[in-house]
């Protein structure tokens, strides 16, 4: 397991990570349906940071997908080798 979790396969597991920590903000935000209360919504949208400053509704995610593709691309980039 360790393998799949280094730094040069991080643009993969990086957003697969983000959107599944997304995702089960949005299932907990739904699990009060129907008459969603306040707090529920305070706290998915903490659970969504940073991408939740920004606006509503699903951008949130996609922002937080392309800032941690963004990351694990830095990551990928760091970790190739240098030649000296």
């Amino acid at each position: 397991m360790k393998r799949y979790f280094t730094r040069r396969n991080a643009p993969v597991w990086l957003p697969a990570l983000i959107f599944l920590r997304d995702f089960l903000a949005w299932q907990y935000i739904f699990s009060f349906e129907p008459g969603i209360p306040e707090e529920a919504v305070f706290r998915g949208k903490l659970f969504m940071l940073p991408g939740s400053l920004l606006s509503g509704g699903f951008a949130p995610m996609a922002f937080n997908l392309a800032l941690a593709l963004g990351i694990g691309l830095v990551l990928r980039w760091s970790a190739r080798p240098r030649i000296a």
